[in-house]
């Protein structure tokens, strides 16, 4: 019974100690103020899309002032929400650590394709299939997509390409189309470094332009794509025999044969 009580009493103590320890330092941290702003972008200078001097220009509009200001009226959700509001910004954190420093971290969207559509639009679909704007300030070295690209989609931030029809069901359209073929494309080392653009002609079928060869692939619709690249990489063999200057065209489109125009 004893020991019961002294283990009780004990326990008390601890407890009385870690709530005056913790009102402390709550006391102490609601009279430090914020001596510095860090801002670190996890995937810069490979993606500009957006600079400190961004993030620097958005706190400063929506009156986000830090340094000096004590550590518990800063609002770092606040914070959070605005940086989201930037269409390329992925995933954004806001945080205070023991130094006094306000710190963002900011990951950008990483896109894949670049389309310029039957509209003189252009814009980015990331890996993801959400649309990003493109930036006056940067081009992302990535995939092309022109030509008869007529589908309309709204240009505005968190839109996705991914709609989905009155059953539930997603929606299969030109722009899930060119996401698959250049999600395939990137996904594989020899077709990222050798296809550069995607065209679309008038029939709606795509065509890759490659950069190494004065040929073009008319590849068709998505459907056998696998096999269809299949193909290609056995061709491409072919070629470093025969020469990468004698075909204009690799016809793709038809089942288990290549057709090829020679110039």
């Amino acid at each position: 019974m004893k020991k019961l009580l002294t283990y009780s009493l004990v326990w008390i103590v601890i407890l009385i100690y870690m709530t005056i320890t913790l009102s402390f330092v709550a006391k102490k941290e609601s009279g430090i103020n914020c001596r510095q702003l860090r801002i670190y972008i996890a995937d810069y200078p490979v993606h500009r899309f957006i600079s400190k001097h961004d993030i620097l220009s958005l706190m400063e509009k929506h009156q986000v002032n830090c340094i000096g200001k004590l550590l518990p009226s800063i609002n770092t959700h606040r914070t959070e929400s605005l940086l989201y509001a930037l269409p390329a910004v992925k995933q954004a954190e806001v945080y205070i650590t023991s130094d006094s420093t306000l710190n963002i971290y900011i990951k950008q969207r990483t896109p894949i394709l670049r389309i310029i559509d039957a509209y003189h639009r252009s814009y980015y679909i990331d890996e993801e299939g959400i649309i990003m704007p493109s930036s006056e300030n940067f081009s992302a070295y990535t995939l092309l997509a022109t030509g008869y690209i007529t589908e309309w989609i709204p240009l505005r931030r968190n839109q996705s390409i991914f709609l989905k029809d009155s059953t539930g069901q997603i929606q299969q359209t030109q722009l899930t189309g060119l996401y698959t073929l250049a999600s395939y494309i990137n996904d594989d080392e020899l077709w990222k470094s050798q296809i550069e653009h995607i065209y679309v002609n008038p029939y709606k079928e795509y065509v890759l332009i490659p950069r190494v060869g004065s040929h073009v692939i008319l590849f068709g619709d998505i459907e056998r794509m696998e096999g269809k690249f299949n193909k290609l990489r056995k061709m491409y063999k072919v070629m470093n025999a025969t020469g990468w200057n004698v075909y204009s065209v690799i016809n793709l489109k038809y089942k288990n044969q290549i057709v090829c125009t020679r110039k």
